[in-house]
């Protein structure tokens, strides 16, 4: 983390804009907000991810915050610094909900929700309550937000990595197969044309 470039921060689906000011002799992470950034008490306990660059290569990990008032917050990491194994770029979400979808035998179908956290035109990183298997083909369905619309989207996948932080479990996957339409959606999602502001 001392040589971690381009820093972000997901509190739930907000990004915390700030630094790292120091990492204790048991791996605890003290994170200074910038100043003007807006946080409350409320988010204590709350899952994070930190997502950074380290050695050339994208980097993330995931644990618990503490809030320590002016402006630090207390990391305590609850997965080793994992590498992004995707080299295309991709975009953080986060918290975007999704329907995983796995077709069972004699046609049953199972639902499980989830959230999906980034996405690239490869493959994303989901968070799920239930766990999933990498030898089974998934479909995952969502509506991505872009300017006034909802862009449907669903694509096949299998999992390609995995780790659980206290009952949730989090998946990096890889898309197989989708449809024009979910492709047109996903570009114009990740590619297009952003508004400059939002209301």
């Amino acid at each position: 983390m001392n040589t971690a470039e381009n820093l972000c921060l997901f509190i739930g689906n907000r990004k915390i804009e700030g630094k790292v000011v120091e990492i204790d002799r048991s791996g605890k992470i003290f994170f200074e907000i910038n100043e003007g950034t807006i946080t409350s008490a409320m988010e204590i306990g709350k899952h994070i991810n930190i997502s950074f660059d380290m050695d050339g290569k994208k980097c993330f990990i995931a644990g618990k915050m503490f809030f320590q008032p002016p402006r630090k917050i207390l990391i305590t990491p609850e997965t080793d610094v994992e590498r992004e194994k995707r080299d295309e770029a991709r975009k953080e979400t986060p918290a975007l909900p999704a329907t995983v979808i796995c077709k069972h035998k004699l046609f049953r179908h199972e639902e499980i929700k989830a959230v999906i956290n980034d996405l690239s035109i490869k493959g994303a990183r989901i968070e799920s309550p239930k766990p999933l298997k990498k030898d089974v083909l998934y479909t995952i369905d969502t509506s991505l937000p872009y300017h006034h619309q909802q862009l449907s989207f669903a694509a096949s996948f299998q999992v390609r990595h995995s780790y659980v932080i206290h009952n949730t479990s989090c998946y990096g996957i890889t898309f197989l197969e989708m449809d024009i339409i979910s492709e047109g959606n996903l570009k114009k999602y990740l590619f297009g044309e952003r508004l400059k502001h939002s209301f």
